[in-house]
């Protein structure tokens, strides 16, 4: 999740800040924006993407540009409303 790295050992999520910023970057650009697709527009205007991320067998997933649908993921996502602990 971006704004986070999982920390294998202790089976946690632990603070990214470098993302973390981003993720909060992304809240302030949709509630300016009031929209999706605005949003994105402002996202990929920035050149982010989403988290990436290597597989325990060296496969590396993620990276790729956001899109309407990833955007609202991450809007709706439990971790970020406070509903995980």
């Amino acid at each position: 999740i971006l704004g986070y790295d999982l920390d294998r050992e202790a089976k946690r999520l632990v603070v990214n800040h470098d993302e973390a910023s981003r993720v909060r970057q992304i809240f302030e650009l949709y509630l300016e924006h009031e929209g999706l697709i605005p949003t994105v527009d402002a996202i990929t205007g920035r050149g982010w993407r989403t988290k990436s991320w290597t597989t325990k067998s060296g496969k590396a997933l993620g990276g790729v540009r956001f899109n309407k649908n990833g955007l609202y993921d991450l809007l709706t996502n439990r971790i970020y409303l406070g509903k995980v602990t």
